[in-house]
């Protein structure tokens, strides 16, 4: 009697694993030009809720940003900042306390 189910001969993927994926599957083309990288880079549908959170480069993350940041308001670029500083201090909170979780369960163990 087989006792495994089919999900354990699946990987878990994260989060950003799994968009890459569906990115590939939807836009990648091998008979077209570029790589997988860069013909997601280059994907225009912008109405895929996927979209902004598809695989970039360091380069295009940047250029994209601040062409969103030249677009807005003086008032509406403060808001964008604040936001984008707490983002950032909430992803650093989220990383200590699962640093330090990592390190007080080997030390329970």
């Amino acid at each position: 009697m087989n006792t495994t189910s089919s999900s354990d001969h699946h990987k878990k993927l994260s989060p950003m694993q799994a968009i890459k994926l569906k990115c590939i599957d939807c836009c990648y083309d091998p008979q077209d030009v570029g790589n997988w990288s860069m013909q997601v880079e280059s994907c225009t549908s912008v109405d895929c809720s996927l979209w902004q959170h598809r695989p970039m480069t360091g380069k295009t993350k940047r250029l994209q940003r601040e062409t969103k940041l030249a677009l807005l308001t003086p008032s509406e670029r403060e808001l964008f900042e604040l936001r984008s500083q707490n983002a950032r201090r909430n992803m650093l909170n989220l990383r200590a306390s699962t640093t330090s979780t990592a390190v007080e369960n080997v030390t329970l163990n």
